[in-house]
């Protein structure tokens, strides 16, 4: 019925010994035995997690701990299930367990006592069935002994801790000095070591939406002020539970239709000192964890699922991380980008951006695609900076001998170099290189009348 394995769950060694000497005697049919052995243990085995719980100021008991040593000390045999009653008190009043297992626990007392106490409930002798014996020793092993602390409000507790951690600062991030990834491996091994591997899948649920609140839904000054370190912890959580394979615990859990798009934004466009919201990032973010919750957000709240598609197909640094949201196959999914309305500095900028990261995964069709509007979207004044750049990633994406591009394919790129004066006037000072380089891949421009060299170069 149990393994080794199941039993080395059960992390406090002299909870695991007991637990061994309930299965002997289940094992020998002695199920009276069973069931009494069973509720010693159990009544240690809370009083143990009590004890550990306010040591680490997951919850605060130390009046009613003190209340049952005195009790304890005592030496008043009679006081036992006075102490007794007590330890189950506590878990109860302070909403430790859920109701389903303190219900459990009662149900379970009473058959305690009738074993204990046959002559009490009017029974010459009682003794509990293989089956009942066996459910009660299942799910006290599940819901009781494998659980090392028990939380009433995970992020409360959490909370009180967080000043005790050194985060991470976000504008290391902002400036380039760190990156997300080192900060949420920080976070997690501390968090991870301290508290999620003590988690019920209870407290799992119940953390995770108190952080959604706290980094995505809510924004106001206070929240957005710690919106980063709650986003780290939230990461870091997911991350653990999908390692874990419990991710899809949290179907389900959150009530997404919450959510405003309107309070939902990144600063992005703004000064690096400037910028405090990340909620749009973070939400795709949390969303990439588990497909279910695109879902769950399309069925529920309409506005923000069309919100979040908008901005998915329109801003490249969302694109080239969360395209898979959209489509399983990334040259198709590509094919649905479009900036929208907006400046030909931005639009650049925008294919620039997603040429540069993803031109090692997209086909040849996509590459010659998007190299044509980014080269488009080049102002035709004030513009050497972006023609600089733009030919440079152009430059690279027709070197790469492994996905060689033919001089008719590129034939509209040239008229477009062709036509564009930032791109071709010999006072761009990077233009004669940039153009040398491209003959020199085998490129025939002799019939571009604007991109022949100057005399000083050929």
């Amino acid at each position: 019925m149990f393994s080794n394995s199941d039993l080395n769950k059960i992390k406090n060694p002299e909870s695991r010994n007991s637990f061994d000497n309930v299965l002997q005697a289940f094992y020998s049919n002695n199920f009276n035995a069973a069931i009494l052995l069973l509720y010693n243990l159990l009544v240690n085995d809370l009083y143990y997690k009590l004890v550990k719980m306010d040591e680490k100021g997951y919850v605060n008991c130390k009046q009613e701990l003190q209340t049952i040593n005195n009790m304890i000390k005592s030496d008043d045999d009679a006081k036992y299930s006075e102490v007794e009653k007590k330890i189950f008190d506590i878990y109860k009043d302070k909403r430790l367990l859920n109701i389903s297992t303190i219900e459990l626990l009662e149900y379970f007392k009473k058959t305690r006592n009738k074993c204990a106490h046959p002559f009490y409930f009017k029974e010459t002798k009682y003794n509990p069935s293989k089956d009942q014996t066996y459910l009660f020793i299942i799910e006290i092993y599940s819901e009781i002994l494998c659980i090392d602390y028990f939380f009433k409000n995970p992020y409360e507790v959490i909370k009180n801790d967080m000043v005790n951690f050194e985060f991470p600062d976000l504008e290391s991030i902002i400036f380039g000095i760190g990156t997300i990834e080192e900060d949420c491996q920080k976070v997690r091994k501390y968090y991870e070591r301290k508290y999620f591997k003590f988690m019920t899948d209870a407290n799992f649920k119940k953390l995770f939406q108190s952080l959604i609140e706290l980094t995505i839904t809510k924004n106001s000054d206070e929240v957005i002020e710690e919106q980063y370190k709650h986003y780290l912890i939230l990461r870091s959580l997911l991350e653990f539970l999908k390692d874990n394979n419990k991710i899809n615990l949290l179907n389900n859990e959150y009530e997404w239709g919450k959510i405003e798009p309107s309070n939902i934004r990144d600063d992005s466009g703004i000064p690096a000192n400037e910028q405090k919201c990340f909620s749009l990032s973070y939400l795709f973010r949390v969303v990439s964890f588990n497909e279910k919750f695109y879902e769950e957000i399309k069925d529920t709240n309409e506005n923000l699922y069309d919100f979040m598609n908008h901005n998915l197909l329109s801003k490249a640094y969302l694109f080239k991380e969360f395209w898979g949201l959209i489509d399983f196959d990334i040259n198709d999914a590509i094919k649905s980008f479009s900036p929208g309305r907006t400046t030909s500095i931005k639009k650049f900028k925008e294919y620039y951006n997603l040429i540069d990261s993803l031109k090692n995964i997209l086909n040849k069709e996509n590459i010659i695609a998007l190299s044509k509007k980014m080269l488009s979207s080049i102002p035709t004044i004030d513009a050497y900076n972006e023609a600089d750049i733009g030919m440079e990633l152009f430059i690279k994406i027709i070197s790469d001998k492994s996905n060689k591009i033919s001089q008719e394919e590129l034939s509209e790129i040239f008229e477009i170099m062709n036509d564009n004066c930032q791109i071709y006037r010999t006072s761009r000072n990077s233009r004669d290189n940039q153009i040398k380089r491209i003959v020199g891949l085998g490129y025939d421009l002799s019939k571009y009348e604007k991109l022949t060299l100057s005399e000083k170069v050929s």
